[in-house]
């Protein structure tokens, strides 16, 4: 749908790109503080995301407002261009489990996103109406994706299927 770059430092977002929908964009947001997430559509990247729920507290629910989307598209089917969320980033902690994937088994970080009932039933793809989306991704700081679905009218399952964890250099 476009191509974009982004900058962010702790005062400011920038977007320099070119949308298929709006033809070329220059986005700058000031910051009041710096972000705790860039909310981007790989499935790695809602992952990674998940970094910036602190675990140390437990099962928690909570929505994030300091976070910047690249796409309110439930696929990111829009953009790329820098918006914010009406409703916050609702992003759950569920809890550790250990789970088995095709890739093998994992000491895993479970986390769900959503802005809907847990019953899945909207049919949207709007802000504000997205199933819920369960994630999770390893529980070694790495934040790597291990397993996903989601459920309401996206009934999608995602799983990892190879991994190899390739050493740091010396």
């Amino acid at each position: 749908m476009g191509s974009s770059w982004f900058r962010f430092t702790a005062t400011e977002a920038e977007c320099e790109g070119f949308t298929v929908a709006e033809g070329r964009i220059s986005q700058r947001y000031a910051l009041d503080r710096p972000l705790v997430g860039f909310g981007t559509h790989p499935i790695q990247g809602d992952a990674f995301l998940t970094s910036m729920v602190d675990v140390s507290k437990g099962p928690n629910n909570h929505a994030y407002r300091d976070v910047l989307m690249c796409s309110l598209d439930h696929r990111g089917a829009t953009g790329p261009m820098l918006m914010t969320h009406p409703l916050g980033v609702r992003l759950a902690f569920k809890g550790r489990e250990r789970i088995t994937v095709a890739a093998g088994t994992f000491d895993a970080l479970h986390f769900r996103y959503s802005e809907t009932t847990d019953d899945g039933t909207d049919t949207r793809n709007e802000p504000g109406k997205h199933p819920p989306y369960d994630v999770w991704c390893t529980d070694d700081g790495d934040y790597v994706f291990l397993r996903a679905w989601v459920t309401g009218y996206m009934m999608t399952r995602y799983e990892l299927t190879e991994y190899e964890r390739i050493a740091a250099k010396p």
